[in-house]
C-alpha cells in the first residue's frame, strides 16, 4: 500500500504515514468523500441517484471474499502466455542477432525449449519491441529499440529459432 499523501510504501495496518506523518483514516475518508461526490454529479440527472451510496471495501475483505474464486477473462483463454501452470519461470533474455539493411532489419531470436510458434509473442511497444516465448521451465523475454517507421513485414518460427522482418513503412 501507498501513503496517498507522500506515496512512500507503508504497511496495510498504519492509521499514520511513517513518513509523512499523515491520518490514513482521514484521508480515506476524504477520499471516498469526494468519489461519492464526483459520482453524484455524474448521475445527477439519472433516476435513482438518492438511492446511491459509495462504500470502500477493506483489502483484506475483499481478499477473503475472492478467494478460492477463479477469475477468467477472454483474453486469459485466447492467450497461452496467461494459460501458463502457476509455477515461477526462470526469464532469461534469448540471444539475438540484428542484421540492419537499407530500409530492413532482420533479427533472429533463440528460443530453445520453445515447442511451437502458439507460445512465442511479438508486440510493438511504441519505438520498440517485445518479444516473449514460454517453454516448459523458462520464459524468454527481450526488448529491443526498433525506429518508429518499422513493422513487422514478416515473422516465423521453426527449431527452436525465431526470425523477423521488420520494413520501413512508407508515408505518403
Amino acid at each position: 500500500m501507498r501513503c496517498a499523501n507522500c506515496n512512500s510504501a507503508m504497511d496495510e495496518n498504519w492509521k499514520f504515514c511513517a513518513f509523512c506523518g499523515a491520518n490514513i483514516e482521514e484521508i480515506r475518508e476524504k477520499f471516498t468523500k469526494e468519489l461519492t461526490c464526483s459520482i453524484m454529479a455524474s448521475l445527477e440527472n439519472s433516476e435513482g441517484k438518492n438511492n446511491f451510496t459509495v462504500k470502500l471495501i477493506p483489502r483484506e475483505r475483499l481478499n477473503a471474499q475472492l478467494e478460492g474464486r477463479k477469475i477468467y477473462s477472454k483474453r486469459q483463454n485466447q492467450n497461452s502466455f496467461l494459460n501458463t501452470p502457476n509455477k515461477k519461470l526462470l526469464v532469461v533474455e534469448p540471444k539475438t542477432d540484428i542484421t540492419r539493411l537499407p530500409g530492413r532489419i532482420t533479427i533472429d531470436a533463440e528460443l530453445p525449449e520453445v515447442l511451437s510458434g502458439n507460445d512465442v509473442k511479438i508486440m510493438f511497444l511504441g519505438e520498440s519491441i517485445e518479444i516473449r516465448a514460454i517453454a516448459p521451465e523458462k520464459m524468454y523475454l527481450k526488448i529491443m529499440r526498433i525506429p518508429k517507421n518499422m513493422w513487422l513485414a514478416r515473422s516465423s518460427f521453426a527449431e527452436g529459432r525465431l526470425r523477423m522482418d521488420l520494413g520501413e513503412r512508407i508515408m505518403r
